[in-house]
């Protein structure tokens, strides 16, 4: 098939413009962080770096246990980095998960800031390469997502203090694209790493059991058995170190000083600040919330089962397993980045097509005040610097209402709603 050289011509500005947008995007999405990023003399009184650098390299030392056991692990920190002074960061990641730690030892001690840096903002950009894929949107949108989303809470958080988001997000994204493309076993093992926090896959696998997805399911399944037998076989871990693990567990579930859960827009993190309601009795109707959140993602799955499982798993399985899970930390919210998207895009959608029928008067419709409320709002409040406010001034000052909590508690009820559309729903 012949083309004529202004199709060529226009076929090469198309892709200049792609290769531009994208440069664009990445140029923005790595300089940000670092001019957002704290300054060098408060690194280490902020950044999660060193819990998850010496949990790794005890692990591999043959001493999984000593992570577990604080006053150790405090001292091996301190010894390891210096200017973490009288600071304390205990390790919650179960013995079965430690192996995936591995990342943090790519580089040396005096290294591993600027090295894992490095490697979450390249883990980040790949997840929004993937998820603009999948959506099939625009090189444009990639470029104005990368500059927007450092500003984003969740975002900035994140990499500000080395957590493990980043690459959640790509585990997730990564199992979103291979489940769309039928390969459950890949996906199975591209969620691996969130065995890490088990607790934020649970509502996904869940979901997925019920909607009849038994070869992921069977092979996620595989995965955390592979996983939890090497934690009995490596060196110095075993029954030790699960028994280390429970003990700091139990402990911190009663004193909540290194945990920290009423900091969480959880619906836990909520109700540990009530006045009225003891500590253990939040903590009991939290999990016994999550255990019929579990179920019933169970009935959702095979009641949606008919439609599109895949989109309806990531807007209703995601925000809900952050909202009503017994631990999710702001930094956590990076997750909400895929239903966030989706949502966005299916609004968008439906405002170009209400716009192309009835102009200008749609913007009034029901559908684009809703998105504005349900959307917009929540996501304004968890940007900065309203992020900043919410959660440095209020909620660690002590506020008997956390903001997050009820913005979270909104978007997840759209977003839901949103997930059991009628696009969505199944056949009766």
């Amino acid at each position: 098939m012949n083309t004529s050289p202004q199709s060529k011509k226009s076929n090469l500005s198309e892709g200049a413009r792609k290769k531009i947008d994208f440069f664009l995007g990445l140029l923005l999405f790595i300089l940000l962080p670092f001019v957002l990023s704290p300054p060098e003399k408060t690194i280490f009184q902020v950044t999660d770096l060193p819990e998850f650098f010496c949990g790794a390299r005890l692990y591999f030392q043959g001493q999984a246990a000593q992570i577990y056991d604080p006053a150790y692990f405090f001292a091996f920190q301190k010894s390891i980095f210096p200017a973490l002074q009288d600071r304390a960061i205990p390790l919650y990641v179960a013995p079965y998960g430690l192996p995936f730690l591995a990342p943090f030892l790519i580089f040396p001690a005096d290294l591993a800031y600027q090295g894992i840096k490095v490697l979450m903002l390249a883990a980040f950009a790949g997840a929004l390469y993937l998820l603009i894929g999948w959506l099939k949107l625009s090189s444009r949108t990639f470029m104005w997502l990368a500059a927007i989303l450092p500003f984003w809470g969740p975002a900035w958080e994140a990499v500000r203090i080395e957590q493990l988001s980043p690459f959640l997000l790509l585990s997730l994204i990564g199992c979103i694209v291979l489940l769309d493309k039928k390969k459950p076993a890949a996906a199975a093992l591209a969620l691996a790493p969130f065995l890490l926090k088990p607790h934020l896959a649970a509502p996904l696998c869940f979901f997925l059991l019920g909607g009849r997805q038994l070869r992921f399911c069977l092979s996620f399944a595989a995965v955390a058995a592979v996983a939890a037998t090497l934690s009995f076989l490596v060196r110095g871990c075993g029954l030790a170190a699960y028994h280390s693990y429970w003990s700091l567990l139990s402990t911190s579930m009663t004193n909540l000083q290194w945990m920290a859960p009423m900091q969480t827009p959880t619906l836990r993190g909520q109700l540990l600040r009530l006045p009225f309601l003891a500590q253990t009795t939040a903590t009991q109707i939290s999990s016994v919330i999550f255990a019929l959140l579990l179920v019933a993602m169970l009935f959702a799955g095979w009641r949606l089962r008919s439609g599109d499982l895949l989109r309806s798993m990531v807007l209703i399985t995601i925000p809900l397993g952050c909202l009503l899970s017994m631990h999710c930390f702001a930094y956590d919210l990076l997750l909400l980045l895929p239903p966030l998207v989706l949502a966005g895009k299916q609004c968008l959608d439906r405002a170009m097509q209400n716009y192309s029928q009835s102009g200008w008067t749609s913007l009034k419709s029901k559908s684009t005040i809703y998105a504005l409320i349900f959307i917009a709002i929540p996501i304004l409040t968890f940007s900065l610097p309203f992020y900043a406010l919410i959660h440095y001034v209020l909620t660690l000052g002590g506020s008997i209402i956390n903001w997050h909590f009820f913005s979270l508690a909104v978007l997840t009820t759209y977003l839901v709603y949103c997930g059991c559309g009628a696009d969505n729903r199944a056949s009766s």
